[in-house]
């Protein structure tokens, strides 16, 4: 953040916020070893989640739980590793891997400069339903349609839990 403090083209209402690339504020988080670690949209805000972009270092990592929350991991650029359930998956951009709560989980950069988007939402269970496992997967092709919203936004449909959801 090169720019004094209250000066950035942010704009923070009480139904959105528009946070410019000036205005992110790099941050440590627990857990996350050579990482850059931006909060993009959190409780604090209002919101019922936490969004999160981290740009990994080579050799950066995450080790921890999901505790309360079920997570979703978008690799956007470089590669990562996740350990799962003891077994190793590699993602490469356009992978990502849906970590449910209570889950041990281990993340490794795979290149220099891999970023990650993180949702993190505290998980809410179905009555007598399962709960979900987690699951990673790879993204050779996604396809692109008009939102069901407005039309005019073009949304990437990787995942087939979410497109089966947000999409008819």
């Amino acid at each position: 953040m090169t720019e004094l403090f209250g000066t950035t083209r942010n704009v923070v209402k009480g139904r959105y916020a528009l946070l410019t690339p000036g205005g992110l504020v790099p941050s440590q988080l627990p857990g996350w070893e050579k990482a850059v670690c931006h909060m993009l949209i959190s409780p604090a805000l209002g919101a019922r989640f936490s969004q999160l972009l981290i740009t990994l270092e080579k050799d950066g990592q995450c080790a921890g739980n999901t505790g309360a929350n079920q997570y979703f991991v978008c690799v956007l650029e470089g590669a990562a590793s996740i350990l799962l359930d003891a077994r190793k998956h590699r993602l490469e951009a356009g992978g990502y891997a849906y970590l449910p709560s209570g889950q041990d989980v281990q993340i490794a950069s795979g290149a220099p400069a891999t970023r990650l988007l993180v949702f993190q939402k505290e998980y809410q269970p179905l009555p007598a339903s399962p709960g979900p496992r987690a699951s990673p997967a790879t993204s050779a092709r996604s396809e692109a349609s008009p939102s069901a919203a407005t039309r005019t936004c073009v949304c990437r449909r990787s995942c087939p839990a979410i497109r089966r959801s947000l999409w008819p």
